[in-house]
């Protein structure tokens, strides 16, 4: 099998950066996986909805819901379990620049792969609650990325939200969020099997290349602040764990993580921190908002963190310690 470098750049990326324990290029569906309505009931709406916008009618009138799934390709996915992410990244390598079918036919092609991939995790992956689709690509011409930007923000009315993060890097944006990234992040890796990091070293190994510090500029699904090199979800389920090892999560502070009317006004969060580990972890739409294991013994611990409840955590935790 042929192994794209494009390809390989962006596996290294979700592996090292995103901190992705599963990456996997040239992911497909399979014809043995069957979708019931209630996994499809979600994409199929948004689909509805797709259809019936001026802009970006378009992008399927050629395609029928179940079709657009079966054909579902993804060029490298990675799943981050404990942040409960999934990523898709569609990645285009041309020399001339990206051009499927002029300006605005290339933009429709890139969008439907952002969101055919969205779709596609959503009936595929439903245990994971955040999504991100990206399209990246290390050149396009300027009017191709205005109306790209466009086309996205009318994209992000319909689909973007918390859980739900989609977008396109291209010239400077692509080496500033994904090249650079990976290059700062596997300065002491020393296992060179990943063909980019391969290429890397190659190119430090001439001593007529000077020397090149990369400065990262994130965009905003991989701007994600860390403590201890764990993001959000991780630092939670340590924390908890802690607190409660070590005897200072005391059983008023347990009542009142139960209680959603105070979780939403502490932490912004939709869903009671702790629930009783004789629940179901699963919400009405069967999706399971609570970690496997038990962090504080007899409680499932949720699992809905996002970057802005950082703050709020750490005001609480602060109390705690």
């Amino acid at each position: 099998m042929k192994i794209e470098i494009g390809e390989s750049l962006v596996m290294s990326y979700l592996k090292h950066v995103e901190l992705c324990k599963i990456v996997q290029s040239n992911w497909r569906v399979s014809g043995n996986w069957v979708i019931g309505k209630q996994e499809s009931e979600l994409s199929s709406n948004y689909f509805d909805q797709i259809k019936k916008n001026e802009l970006l009618s378009n992008i399927f009138k050629e395609n029928s819901f179940d079709q657009l799934i079966k054909q579902s390709e993804i060029d490298v996915i990675g799943i981050n379990t404990l942040e409960n992410t999934v990523y898709a990244y569609d990645v285009a390598f041309h020399s001339l620049g990206l051009n499927y079918k002029g300006n605005e036919g290339t933009c429709e092609v890139v969008i439907k792969k952002i969101i055919r991939s969205i779709f596609t995790l959503q009936i595929y992956f439903p245990e994971f609650q955040n999504i991100e689709s990206f399209f990246v690509t290390p050149k396009s011409n300027n009017k191709l990325n205005k109306l790209m930007i466009k086309y996205l923000n009318e994209t992000n009315k319909i689909l973007g939200n918390d859980f739900i993060k989609l977008g396109f890097l291209s010239n400077d944006s692509f080496f500033q969020n994904i090249v650079d990234p990976v290059i700062n992040s596997t300065k002491n890796e020393n296992d060179t099997s990943e063909l980019y990091l391969r290429s890397v070293r190659l190119n430090q190994l001439d001593k007529r290349v000077k020397e090149n510090k990369h400065q990262p500029l994130k965009h905003d699904s991989s701007n994600k602040r860390t403590i201890n090199g764990m993001k959000i979800g991780q630092y939670i389920k340590n924390s908890l764990y802690s607190l409660s090892s070590n005897g200072r999560l005391i059983d008023s502070d347990i009542f009142k993580l139960e209680d959603p009317v105070y979780c939403k006004k502490v932490f912004k969060i939709g869903f009671p921190v702790l629930i009783k580990n004789t629940r179901s972890k699963k919400d009405g739409l069967g999706f399971n908002r609570y970690y496997k294991d038990e962090i504080v013994k007899g409680y499932w611990l949720c699992s809905q963190w996002i970057e802005n409840q950082w703050d709020d955590y750490l005001n609480w935790e602060k109390n705690k310690l």
